[in-house]
């Protein structure tokens, strides 16, 4: 746990049920000693973000909108994986397309005639979210 110095620190397990009889455990306290923190500790966010599939090129192969804005730098993202949002379809980044932040993405199952069930609605290509998760570094302060 990183702790900004002359920091008080409350803790307790509060997972348990209040009806049940037991006792809860809290606690408390000043930090008394700062550990420094190594270099080499990296803190990372997950992140996660939304496109659509704009047309596609082929059976298993299409172009991706939404995922970044037009002046994002997306190609640190070239050779990622994406799925395909309520299923476990997965495809991979391959080049962006255009200017205007279109991705063309190479997917592991025919696209055509895939038909995603999600609860009572059914999906066909057009309405598929595609999503990209990923790790972000955080900077210490």
């Amino acid at each position: 746990m990183l702790i900004p110095p002359d920091s008080i620190i409350i803790g307790s397990k509060i997972d348990i049920d209040i009806s049940d009889k037991v006792n809860r455990f809290a606690f408390y306290g000043k930090m008394i000693e700062d550990i420094k923190i190594a270099p080499d500790i990296k803190i990372y966010k997950n992140k996660q973000k939304e496109g659509k599939i704009l047309r596609l090129e082929d059976d298993n192969k299409a172009i991706v909108i939404d995922l970044f804005k037009k002046d994002s730098n997306y190609h640190d993202f070239i050779g990622r994986s994406v799925y395909i949002k309520y299923s476990n379809v997965t495809g991979v980044i391959q080049k962006s397309f255009g200017t205007t932040g279109k991705l063309k993405v190479d997917f592991n199952e025919n696209l055509r005639t895939l038909v995603i069930k999600h609860g009572e609605k059914e999906f066909t290509y057009a309405e598929f979210v595609v999503v990209l998760e990923y790790k972000k570094y955080v900077k210490l302060i």
